[in-house]
């Protein structure tokens, strides 16, 4: 089960402008939400690597930080971005 990994482009200055006004936490991660499809899976920031996986007719989609893309581990716990870069 090979990912494919793609770069999530934000423009980072307007998305910051909009999370200046948000107040919650809920509010927060709406925002990021609607600017790059979710939040990191690991630490619910705003992500910048979105990572696919096709199982069978499935397609499994999740998205990570460059902080925790770095630690990102296959199933057999060999570090994916090894494999990449």
């Amino acid at each position: 089960m090979k990912p494919t990994i793609e770069d999530i482009e934000i423009n980072m200055d307007e998305l910051n402008k909009q999370l200046e006004r948000s107040a919650s936490d809920k509010q927060r991660n709406l925002i990021i939400r609607k600017w790059a499809g979710g939040v990191c899976v690991r630490c619910y920031k705003i992500p910048s690597k979105k990572v696919s996986y096709q199982i069978e007719d499935a397609l499994l989609v999740e998205r990570y930080c460059d902080n925790c893309f770095k630690y990102m581990k296959d199933g057999r716990g060999k570090k994916v971005t090894d494999k990449f870069n």
